[in-house]
């Protein structure tokens, strides 16, 4: 009977190298990092509308909206994600142990669009 493989522990550093040659997007957190589930066309739309609908209200404010390919980091809990849409008011702050300036720091709005496959972890810890 074989046993489950290690888990690998990443530093931050380390995790930004893994997203630079990943294929696919990972989340981060307490050096683990995994990678993030794709979403459904109907997850997709939601997030559209949403970011429309943002970019509208916002309109003529110091505020800008962000898709998902923004990465945003919680220097209090270490956390590194993609949120599905960000937005972040004045000048973007980017996290000085990222070396690439790819991650903000000061969102001032973060959208999750939940699913049935992320809607635990989504409300529990990514929240906490």
């Amino acid at each position: 009977m074989m046993g489950l493989p290690a888990r690998q522990r990443f530093s931050f550093d380390e995790y930004l190298l893994l997203e630079e040659i990943a294929e696919v997007k990972h989340e981060f957190l307490a050096g683990e990092a995994w990678a993030m589930a794709g979403g459904s066309p109907e997850h997709a739309a939601v997030i559209g509308n949403v970011t429309t609908l943002l970019n509208v209200q916002l309109r003529g404010q110091r505020c800008r909206v962000h898709s998902t390919e923004l990465r945003v980091r919680v220097k209090a809990t270490g956390l590194g994600t993609y949120p599905d849409v960000t937005v972040i008011c004045g000048r973007l702050e980017r996290d000085p142990d990222d070396r690439t300036g790819h991650t903000a720091i000061n969102p001032r709005v973060l959208v999750e669009v939940l699913s049935p496959s992320t809607e635990d972890y989504d409300r529990g810890e990514k929240l906490s």
